[in-house]
């Protein structure tokens, strides 16, 4: 799918990789990837695993699969780099965090917007004292994207709906930038013909007293180009995909930061980032935890 590509791009621009094999069960698909990219194409994880020495692996396949993939790959000593959501429950993510520790292997989980411009720049700001004490923030992940005879409709594959595919990026970017999140409550709305939830508002409260917002959909396009609004009591932050604009209290005008990269390139950071920590045996941005706890506000949120 899509985010093998991505991947699959991140891979190919750093010098250091060697990629030699891709398992699919559509074989087809792996075979495609192989010609493009040198190595072998295989059925399945179990023979890959058996035929090759890897030193890491992608997951980029429905979520349902993600816990009995990662634990195979993680008992045969390969470091795991997997998309969200990490798993559909948080016991099955508690499970494989018990399997990379026990086999000191890596366990990342796909949190891609730690590395973009706009989200380090803001984290700078916050950490700095920049906004003061965070008031309220707002984030929205929506997109007009009928979903209907599609894996994500699917409760037995996708293991939920919007809120197991895009509540997992949304809320380690609150935990990234805020802290942890204490108490949760969640709406969903169903405006498609589907067995999931297309749409959801979860309303988060911080230790501090902090309460924001998420809204996510599938079923209505974003009002404006800003996925996430940060309102502090000495200034203001809005992030959106190709920058950062910001204005402090005793300011007149806003300053914009332009980001320095293009979106494919800032998703390209976290493949380094697993290289880097494979190196060094210890990740410095995200780690097996931060998918953990992202995916018991999960649970709690359904």
């Amino acid at each position: 799918g899509q985010m093998g590509r991505w991947h699959l791009n991140a891979y190919r621009a750093n010098a250091r990789v060697e990629i030699v094999a891709f398992a699919d069960t559509v074989l087809e698909n792996a075979e495609s990837f192989a010609r493009e990219s040198g190595g072998h194409a295989y059925r399945s994880h179990t023979e890959m695993i058996a035929k090759e020495k890897l030193d890491g692996v992608s997951i980029c396949t429905v979520p349902s699969t993600h816990r009995d993939l990662a634990i195979a790959f993680l008992s045969a000593g390969i470091h795991v780099l997997c998309e969200k959501p990490l798993a559909v429950s948080a016991a099955e993510a508690a499970e494989m965090t018990r399997k990379a520790r026990e086999q000191k292997r890596l366990l990342l989980p796909a949190f891609k917007f730690r590395f973009y411009d706009e989200v380090r720049q803001a984290k700078t700001i916050i950490d700095q004292g920049g906004l003061g004490k965070i008031s309220t923030f707002r984030l929205m992940f929506a997109f007009d994207n009928p979903i209907q005879g599609t894996w994500y409709a699917t409760t037995s594959l996708a293991g939920g709906g919007v809120i197991m595919d895009s509540a997992p990026p949304a809320v380690d970017l609150i935990h990234y930038l805020f802290g942890p999140i204490s108490e949760i409550s969640a709406e969903v709305t169903r405006s498609q013909e589907v067995e999931v939830e297309d749409t959801a508002k979860l309303t988060c409260r911080l230790p501090n007293g902090t309460v924001g917002t998420i809204d996510l959909s599938w079923s209505v396009g974003v009002p404006c180009k800003t996925y996430l609004e940060i309102y502090g009591e000495d200034g203001t932050a809005l992030l959106d995909w190709e920058g950062l604009s910001y204005k402090f209290k005793t300011w007149s005008q806003w300053k914009r930061v332009p980001n320095s990269s293009t979106i494919p390139q800032a998703f390209a950071r976290q493949i380094d980032h697993f290289l880097e920590a494979m190196a060094s045996g210890r990740p410095l941005v995200v780690g097996d935890e931060h998918g953990l706890k992202s995916q018991e506000v999960i649970d709690a949120a359904y």
